[in-house]
């Protein structure tokens, strides 16, 4: 698993949102602020954190169904040199957190500086995307971002909402390959026969609506339509929450045999830590839109370096009450991602915090063969 199939770098997503319901004031919601990794060919990298910590809004932006507000999606990134275009979106990273600390200090005469800000940005980026267009999935023309979908599918996290209750499962299942001009007539249809045999479902489902299957159900008809285009990277968007454990068990071990069977990659979003432990090649944690650690999972499972990474760990119910185990609780509540603290976001709920934790916000760094954390003060 040597080869990088998926480069991100400093990927953000930001939101406006209203200070109040009676005020015309809009702050800025840093969603995913700034999260960098790569994906090996035939991994699984499970994304875990509290509910609202970006992880979602990570998988929904790498696709697009959320356009990025910064940051790079590289395909096949071994291909291209893209060292000339960091440079550039250091510039323009560093332009936009400028311009965030305007909007949210407001100093007098402010607008001039704010148009001045946006032309600068503009132009600079401009620059970047040009030399990035071929290979950056944020910045590809519509040709060949349609091209490039075909290579990378999501499954949804609510097989309830993901599938057009007005469409025959064959025709849900059908709709990418018809649409990439893939097959046409009775190539189709055994194809979907096909499909709906390797995900556990009769034949006779293609005939079928929605509405007539269980919720595992419809999640394996979600998986065979992600499957129908040749995927090579599939982005799970937490695929079993919404399934009885019974059933999340056989979906899991269906997306195991399947990447085994056709080689497939997965980013694997979920809260739950057993069932991304389960699956998972390595494992990143984060925490307010930030990545705060990552490493291969039994490393991190069994000796966690960040605090917040070892108290998530820590909630995770254990079936032993003879087992003694020390547990780190987590004090306050989490910030709000609209005014984040200051330093590291994490410090104010942090026992092991230190002066320069408020102070200084850490970098995310391998300081370790395989083990990146961002923490002044981690676990040993």
């Amino acid at each position: 698993m040597s080869e990088t199939i998926l480069r991100v770098e400093n990927l953000r997503k930001i939101f406006p949102v209203k200070a109040s319901a009676f005020s015309n004031k809009k702050l800025m919601l840093k969603a995913v602020d700034g999260v960098s990794f790569e994906l090996k060919k035939g991994e699984t990298l499970g994304l875990v954190g509290e509910s609202g910590c970006g992880k979602t809004t990570v998988g929904r932006t790498l696709l697009r169904l959320y356009e990025a507000d910064g940051g790079r999606v590289y395909l096949d990134p071994e291909d291209m040199d893209t060292v000339g275009i960091g440079l550039l979106d250091k510039k323009y990273l560093a332009l936009q957190d400028e311009l965030v600390e305007l909007l949210k200090t407001r100093p007098k005469g402010y607008k001039s500086r704010e148009r001045a800000l946006n032309r600068e940005i503009k132009e600079i980026k401009g620059k970047a995307d040009a030399k990035a267009r071929d290979k950056d999935f944020l910045v590809m023309d519509r040709e060949t971002l349609k091209k490039s979908r075909q290579r990378v599918q999501m499954v949804f996290q609510d097989p309830w909402a993901s599938l057009n209750p007005r469409m025959l499962v064959k025709d849900i299942i059908s709709e990418g390959v018809r649409e990439f001009g893939m097959m046409k007539g009775e190539e189709v249809d055994r194809l979907v026969s096909d499909l709906l045999q390797k995900v556990g479902l009769p034949k006779a489902a293609a005939d079928r609506y929605p509405h007539e299957f269980s919720g595992g159900q419809r999640q394996r008809i979600c998986i065979a339509r992600a499957l129908a285009v040749n995927p090579e990277v599939i982005v799970c968007d937490e695929p079993v929450s919404a399934l009885d454990v019974s059933i999340q068990a056989q979906v899991l071990n269906l997306l195991i045999e399947l990447q085994e069977e056709f080689g497939l990659t997965y980013i694997f979003i979920a809260h739950d830590l057993s069932v991304v432990q389960y699956i998972s090649d390595r494992v990143a944690v984060m925490y307010l839109g930030k990545m705060v650690e990552m490493a291969e999972s039994v490393e991190l499972y069994e000796s966690p370096r960040h605090p917040y990474t070892r108290s998530l760990l820590d909630s995770v119910p254990v079936a032993d009450p003879e087992l003694d185990s020390e547990l780190v609780p987590l004090e306050g509540d989490v910030p709000s991602p609209v005014n984040p603290p200051s330093g590291c976001y994490f410090h104010p709920r942090c026992k092991y915090k230190t002066e320069i934790c408020m102070r200084e916000a850490p970098e995310l760094k391998e300081h370790e063969p395989g083990r990146l954390y961002a923490c002044h003060n981690p676990l040993k």
